[in-house]
């Protein structure tokens, strides 16, 4: 990485009056699997003047009509980076996603007296999913951002009693959405069902998300015509794929690796359930995917996915660490016909289309950037 920071793209055309807003948005990085781009960004390229400053190099090349200004990796290299994108132009909004990245505009406007009056920042996770030092930063932020939106209810609720006292008259709460028109678009020409049963796990393999516990229980269920398929990548991975070979199943598990958004939907539409046993979430776009996708999901029973349940008892919650548990809720959706397991699909994807589409999640943060906005101009 040469020491000037890389930019590509161009600014957006606005008018004089009628133009788009302005937002730059800090995140950590730029690639298919990054909720803030494919979210936040992404989807609203032709409606806004979108800037993305990115800590670490991206790993896309964004559209043309999107400014991208790219750190190394480094604190250096990322202070370049979010120097040369304020410098770039006014914004009206100045949308930050992560610790660090909240914490090295915190730092910058400190020492240059910039203002923080148009800055939001996200909470993307529970609290028990940060880092320690992450925690660190997470009290200077919540102490100094002046809005601060939460994925979801449970993320809300999970941070500690010092956090939710800094947050209280500033906090918002905007659930993370699907894009329904990008997974409908992927799934276009998909696959007939066939006569094996899939399952599907969509998630880093990292312990706080039990992958094992997910292989357990699908060696556990029985039913030789079944198979499992992991999509994504971890330090867990290398274990799993021993554990497979040792438990007598390697032939009936496939580990994807990274893949692409629409080969994700595309894996996702043609399983038959979906699992996660994860011990803790913000709030999981992968089963709001997975359900958008019309598979039925058996989700651990933690307050994230009792958020997306909506209390309706179509979802099945296992507890936690419940190996028996999952085995048991497998079982059971296995010996479903494929008509009532598409029932169970075609509801879940109806809770996402109502209460956690991109549409709805956007339109929640429109009153959060007005008053950012409106902010900027005091």
């Amino acid at each position: 990485m040469s020491e000037r920071s890389e930019r590509t793209g161009g600014q957006a055309e606005h008018s004089e009056r009628g133009r788009r807003l302005r937002i730059l948005h800090v995140i950590l990085k730029v690639q298919p699997t990054n909720g803030q781009y494919n979210e936040h960004c992404l989807p609203l390229v032709h409606e806004r003047d979108i800037t993305v400053c990115s800590f670490l190099p991206a790993a896309l090349t964004p559209p043309s009509s999107m400014t991208l200004f790219q750190g190394d990796g480094t604190v250096r290299g990322g202070w370049r980076a979010l120097r040369s994108a304020l410098d770039h132009q006014t914004y009206d909004v100045v949308h930050v996603h992560a610790p660090q990245t909240g914490a090295l505009l915190l730092a910058m406007s400190a020492i240059n007296r910039r203002s923080l009056a148009n800055a939001v920042y996200t909470v993307q996770n529970s609290y028990r999913n940060y880092r320690l030092r992450n925690r660190v930063l997470m009290l200077a932020i919540f102490a100094c951002y002046p809005r601060l939106v939460f994925c979801s209810e449970s993320a809300q609720g999970s941070m500690s009693r010092l956090l939710q006292r800094l947050a209280r008259s500033k906090s918002h709460v905007v659930s993370n959405g699907v894009d329904f028109g990008t997974i409908d678009d992927a799934l276009d020409g998909r696959p007939a069902d066939g006569e094996d049963i899939t399952i599907i796990s969509v998630g880093r393999l990292v312990p706080i998300k039990d992958p094992g516990l997910v292989l357990r229980a699908f060696a556990g269920q029985g039913g030789d015509g079944a198979k499992l398929v992991f999509v994504g990548d971890g330090e867990l991975r290398a274990e799993l794929e021993a554990s497979a070979e040792t438990g007598g199943v390697a032939g009936r598990v496939r580990f994807t690796g990274m893949l692409g958004r629409q080969d994700v939907y595309r894996e996702l539409a043609a399983a038959d359930i979906y699992v996660s046993a994860s011990l803790g979430e913000g709030l999981p776009v992968a089963v709001l995917e997975a359900m958008a996708c019309r598979c039925p999901v058996i989700l651990s029973d933690i307050p994230p996915h009792r958020e997306l349940a909506g209390g309706g008892g179509q979802v099945p919650l296992v507890a936690p660490g419940d190996t028996e548990g999952f085995v048991r809720e497998i079982a059971r959706l296995v010996a479903m016909t494929p008509d009532q397991r598409s029932e169970l699909g075609a509801r879940g994807r109806e809770v996402v289309v109502r209460r956690f589409s991109l549409a709805v999640m956007h339109e929640a943060y429109v009153p959060v950037y007005a008053e950012a906005a409106a902010a900027a101009q005091v």
